[in-house]
């Protein structure tokens, strides 16, 4: 799964002469472009040469976001995250709900990445979805966002069926720091596994009793 633009791909710029050449000039449609491409090694490069291009890159990246497969989505909207300009909001949100699994998941991290209130109750409601990995990625944005408005639902997402959610949860409770969080936290004492149970009680110790 694509979640963020690793910075280790600075360093191969100069390896994929394309990327290099369409960097050199600015040419931002040829990148999005590359974004498509089969070869996973061009993609990155210019996944990251869009996210350093950075704010000029967005309105080329929405027009492709909204034309593309899902998989070129995905890797749209790792970069969207990556910019964290706002206005990425509305078709990130849209894929939150509409996408496949793998592009729901992105555009959970993504918007979390941008840190706008306006994406906390959209990654409120997909902590309901199917897929145990969109929850764990909607989990994760919320605590990024670190929205009061969020206590609640994340503190339901401790009771999670899969146990990477529950954590993430936890951690974003700490993230937000809100000593509302400490009632499903002592809930989630509870939890019939160890490894939960020790983060529930090194988070306890992390957020301030009011």
């Amino acid at each position: 799964m694509i979640f963020i633009i690793h910075y280790a791909f600075k360093d191969m710029m100069a390896s994929i002469p394309e990327v290099a050449d369409l960097t050199a000039q600015r040419d931002i449609p040829g990148l999005v472009a590359l974004l498509g491409s089969p070869d996973p090694d061009v993609k990155g490069e210019a996944a990251f040469a869009l996210a350093e291009i950075g704010s000029a890159a967005i309105p080329f990246l929405v027009e492709a976001f909204e034309q593309g497969s899902n998989e070129d989505r995905s890797w749209i909207a790792a970069v969207l995250g990556q910019i964290g300009d706002e206005r990425a909001l509305d078709p990130l949100i849209r894929a939150l709900r509409e996408g496949d699994a793998e592009l729901r998941t992105t555009a959970a991290r993504a918007l979390g990445m941008i840190g706008s209130e306006e994406a906390v109750e959209p990654l409120i409601a997909a902590l309901k979805d199917a897929d145990p990995f969109v929850r764990s990625g909607s989990v994760t944005a919320l605590g990024m966002l670190r929205s009061r408005k969020a206590v609640e639902a994340l503190g339901a997402a401790t009771r999670d069926e899969k146990k990477p959610v529950r954590m993430q949860a936890v951690w974003a409770l700490v993230h937000i720091g809100d000593s509302a969080a400490l009632p499903y936290l002592e809930k989630a004492l509870q939890d019939p596994d160890p490894d939960v149970r020790r983060v529930v009680e090194n988070a306890m110790k992390r957020i301030p009793r009011s």
